[in-house]
């Protein structure tokens, strides 16, 4: 067998003496020389991100280090569980350090907006709009401790938490137990 480019074999799938077919994978080729990252951003910060804009990486097992590459492309729509918009970015690996599957930090070209992260548990459905999110802020008025329902644009979730890009400041109190059982303006007491 003979490649139709230079790579590397990521997995070999038959043995030596193995009687095969003409349409059994023998092995899985990749082209190393350049390799992709693929990340998601949340729509406020699509706007900062276009084709071929330059983006640094720094991967975990080269602290220190950084590798450059560009925006090759924008998925179209957003992820529908996420609600994120994923970016690729191309980078030369002339070296061949870049190995598949490992996880490193992209440095957008631009400054990103900080947003305030919720407990995933604190985002619910949003009652008027059955494809939209809210969570429901802590008031504290005159008839004492309520909740008010906010809706929200959701931004990238990092493990247990989830970036909220516009409906709540950073400082504002969520509730997060019990939040798919509340109602806007109901009395609530605050567990410390």
């Amino acid at each position: 067998l003979r490649a139709p480019w230079d790579g590397v074999v990521i997995k070999r799938k038959v043995q030596i003496g193995q009687l095969v077919g003409p349409t059994v994978q023998a092995f899985e080729f990749a082209d190393v020389s350049s390799v992709k990252a693929v990340f998601g951003v949340p729509g406020g910060v699509l706007q900062q991100v276009e084709i071929g804009a330059p983006i640094s990486l720094a991967a975990d097992p080269f602290p220190g280090e950084s590798f450059f590459g560009r925006v090759t492309a924008i998925a179209p729509e957003a992820d529908q569980r996420s609600r994120v918009f994923q970016i690729q970015v191309t980078i030369p690996n002339p070296q061949n350090k870049l190995k598949i599957g490992m996880i490193g930090s992209l440095v957008l070209p631009r400054t990103v907006e900080r947003f305030p992260l919720v407990p995933l548990e604190a985002v619910v459905r949003d009652s008027e709009d059955s494809a939209g999110y809210a969570v429901y802020v802590v008031a504290e008025g005159s008839e004492g401790v309520t909740s008010e329902m906010r809706k929200v644009e959701i931004g990238p979730v990092r493990g247990d938490w989830i970036s909220i890009v516009s409906g709540v400041q950073s400082g504002e109190r969520v509730v997060t137990s019990g939040a798919t059982r509340v109602v806007s303006g109901q009395p609530i007491r605050i567990i410390p």
